[in-house]
Formats: C-alpha cells, structure tokens, sequence
C-alpha cells in the first residue's frame, strides 16, 4: 500500500473501537516497513469469513434444494450490510468498494471486508489520531491525497451513478447503490450461472452510468430486463425499497438528476432504512448521518 494510504489494518481497528458490527474478527496486525520504495508493507491476519456472496449463491443455486437458503441469505445481506454501512459512517468512515467480492457469508454470518478504500469523514474523529500514531500514517497527508483521488476509487461494474460520473463527493448512499448492485448480480445467477454481470471494460464511465439509471428507471422491470425469472416476495420488497431510497424522491425518478447535478441531492428516509434493517437492527444503528429525514 502506498504510504499516503490508510493501512487497512488501522481502519479495522478505529472501526471496532468504535464498536461497528459485521465486520471480521482480526487476529493480529501490524506493519512490516515504513517505507520500502514509497509503498508501506503491513499484514492483516484476520478469521475466515467464509465465501463472498456471489460465490456462495452460486453454489446455492447449482443445488436446487439450497435456493430458499440463498433467498434468505440475501435478505440478511441487505439488511446487515446496510446496517454495517450505516454504523460505519456514524463512525466517520465510508467503505467506497462495495463489491461482490467484499461481502462474505459463512454459517449464516455475514462480514462486510476490505476497507482497504475506506475514506475517512472527518480527520478529527474521536479516537482517530490515537491510531495514527500507533500505525505511522499522517492525518493531513491521508486527506490531501485522497482528494486527488476520491472519484476513482471502487469497482467500475458496482460503483453508483454519481462515481461513474466522477462526482468528487461520495457518502453513504453511494456505498448502499454498490450495494444495490451486488445483490442483482447474485440473484442473476439462478438463471444466468456466473456471466451476466462479467465486469466491463469500461472506456467512459458516462456510458455504463447511463446504463444504470436505464436499468433501474422502471420499478416493474428492472429485474425482469436482467433476466431475474424468480424472486420471492421478500427479496423483492427489500429491492425495491433499495431502489426507492437510491433513486426515487416523493414516489419520481431521479435518475436524469443524478446524471446532471454535479452535488448529492439524495436524502436518506429513516422509515426505509428500518424497512431494510429491521425494527432490531435499526434500533441498534439508530443514528444515521446528517442529511437524513424521517419523511
């Protein structure tokens, strides 16, 4: 990792500090190198979180006596990534690579993993300059860097809308989209096995942007265009709750806004966010950052 980087370690450790769930035991961490040849080497050894999500679908859906498992295992990936998600960024941190690969389930248990991208909100966040200096980085240098570079962080087949376009402000909600788009792809292998959502070669982000507000625009059609053939009740009331929160405003689509306006417009609806956690989780997160509403 480069030493103007956050090592992922150190976010680990500032998350459980701050108590967020959902996220792996670490056994042991350190750093190896300071500095060798401008990159910072230090190691993570954590538990086995198992396999990431898209994996473990697809080997639910080959074995057709395990898809009711699958359906629910997504209803609690949502659920408690968001929860995850939600907590962290009380916290001060956003994940920025949500992605089918960073999203584990093992025994039912789900592990949101690799903050190796997480940026931080704020460079004064209780605790944080305590693991600054236990692992060696610069608050100051970390933020001016990744203002060079906030845009381009994540995975180009899960990044939101407003990244693709190279928006230079990300929050939460961006992190819940990718979130969005992880669980399409794992629902599309029960009828597609693991090809339909191959990441593209993506040469302008303007073009697989669009591509996403045209996939999404019709509440009654957007896993049909994907191929989804089969959704239980629940899986769709959670997806179309996603959809709602990431790209609806009194009922309207905003897709053609997300496109245009060059700030976040978007505002997080608490009775969503209960409707996606759960009276339990959402009670436990309670509170979500500012920006939003209880309408």
């Amino acid at each position: 990792m480069a030493t103007g980087q956050i090592p992922e370690g150190a976010i680990y450790k500032f998350l459980s500090l701050r108590k967020v769930g959902w996220l792996p035991q670490i056994y042991s961490s350190g750093i190896l190198a300071n500095d060798f040849l401008g990159y910072r080497l230090d190691y993570l050894l954590m538990e086995d979180c198992g396999k990431i999500i898209d994996h473990h679908c697809l080997d639910m859906f080959r074995n057709m006596s395990g898809i009711h498992s699958a359906y629910t295992d997504i209803t609690n990936v949502i659920s408690q990534t968001v929860a995850c998600l939600a907590e962290a960024a009380n916290a001060g941190v956003l994940h920025r690579d949500i992605s089918a690969g960073n999203i584990t389930i093992r025994d039912g248990q789900i592990r949101v993993i690799d903050w190796g991208c997480a940026k931080l909100l704020n460079t004064n966040l209780p605790g944080i300059k305590e693991v600054a200096s236990e692992w060696g980085f610069d608050l100051d240098e970390i933020k001016e860097n990744d203002k060079a570079c906030n845009g381009i962080i994540g995975t180009p087949a899960f990044m939101s809308i407003r990244v693709l376009l190279g928006h230079p402000t990300r929050c939460l909600i961006d992190d819940i989209e990718s979130l969005f788009y992880v669980v399409l792809q794992a629902l599309s292998y029960y009828s597609h096995g693991s090809s339909l959502f191959a990441e593209p070669q993506v040469s302008k982000n303007t073009l697989a942007a669009l591509a996403k507000v045209g996939l999404v625009a019709n509440r009654e059609s957007y896993l049909r265009i994907l191929g989804i053939k089969k959704c239980p009740d629940n899986v769709k009331v959670q997806l179309d709750t996603l959809r709602q929160l990431l790209f609806c405003r009194d009922n309207q689509f905003i897709g053609g806004e997300l496109i245009e306006n060059q700030s976040e417009t978007r505002i997080i609806y608490l009775n969503l966010m209960r409707r996606l956690m759960g009276n339990e989780l959402f009670e436990r997160v309670c509170r979500v950052p500012a920006g939003s509403s209880n309408a």
